[in-house]
């Protein structure tokens, strides 16, 4: 079965003229404007080809925005609709967003897109809360979660599967080798001593703080998936602080808006986690 593939990266890489500048680069809101309508553009007329064609569609999203109504509308057409999100961390997220804006080559015209630090967190916030709604609203014909060794996990819990999946542990050497391609996209011409918009120099030093605060994070190596023996409490209890904090993101994100439902799903997730957490194994 034959399938085509939708998304920014794609276009952007297909067609660099629609991320180009218009007649009037100086106004921002006319910038934004211009390359949003043509890329939608570009899109619609992709996925009405799809339909006609009866071939596969795979729609990528860096944002929720409008997905659930996209798959109502596509499962009256009688499509079967999925929903694949990837269980990436925030800051290997904002790592592969960086390495993608600063690969952009000049010469083609690109416009780099520059996502701020701040953007990336609330759309990092918003996917839980949008698998919570989409969910209850069963909006989807299957929801997936894929984890950061490429695994595809089928849940029916994909809203607590993704947060703690999210919450992965790692090694010391993974934390060095995180931090290894922080400092070498830092030294990069397009990042270094600059003070872009989007990237002000005092976030990318929060942001670096940040990382480097994982090597002395006792819950850094903790798995709540597979636990030792005997359990390390400093390790557990830095671990579910960690998992109260994108809570508290989530609750608070645009997409928690009208869930009425949330704020109590969250509670007893939290509660469960906090039980096994804490219990030895046998």
């Amino acid at each position: 079965m034959r399938t085509q593939e939708i998304s920014s990266d794609a276009l952007a890489d297909l067609l660099p003229e629609i991320y180009a500048d218009p007649d009037d680069p100086d106004v921002q809101g006319a910038r934004d404007a211009y390359q949003s309508g043509i890329r939608q553009s570009h899109i619609d007329a992709l996925i009405e080809r799809a339909v006609d064609l009866g071939v596969h569609v795979i729609l990528g999203r860096p944002t929720p925005t409008n997905t659930a109504e996209l798959a109502v509308i596509a499962r009256t057409l009688g499509c079967r609709v999925e929903c694949v999100v990837f269980a990436v961390p925030l800051v290997d997220s904002w790592l592969a967003t960086l390495c993608r804006e600063t690969g952009v080559v000049a010469s083609k015209g690109v416009v780099p897109r520059r996502v701020a630090w701040v953007n990336q967190c609330v759309t990092y916030s918003r996917w839980p809360a949008f698998l919570a709604r989409a969910e209850d609203q069963v909006a989807f014909d299957e929801i997936r979660i894929i984890d950061r060794e490429g695994e595809t996990f089928f849940t029916p819990f994909a809203f607590e599967f993704l947060m703690v999946e999210r919450l992965h542990p790692r090694t010391a050497a993974q934390i060095e080798g995180l931090l290894a391609d922080w400092e070498a996209l830092r030294a990069h011409p397009d990042i270094a001593f600059r003070n872009l918009e989007a990237w002000p120099y005092a976030s990318m030093v929060k942001v670096g703080q940040q990382m480097q605060a994982m090597r002395d994070d006792p819950g850094a190596a903790f798995d709540l998936n597979n636990p030792p023996k005997s359990r390390d409490q400093q390790a557990a209890a830095a671990w579910i602080a960690r998992l109260h904090g994108e809570v508290d993101a989530v609750l608070n994100s645009p997409e928690a808006e009208g869930q009425t439902s949330l704020a109590g799903r969250c509670d007893r997730f939290v509660v469960l986690v906090e039980r096994v957490a804490v219990q030895p194994t046998r």
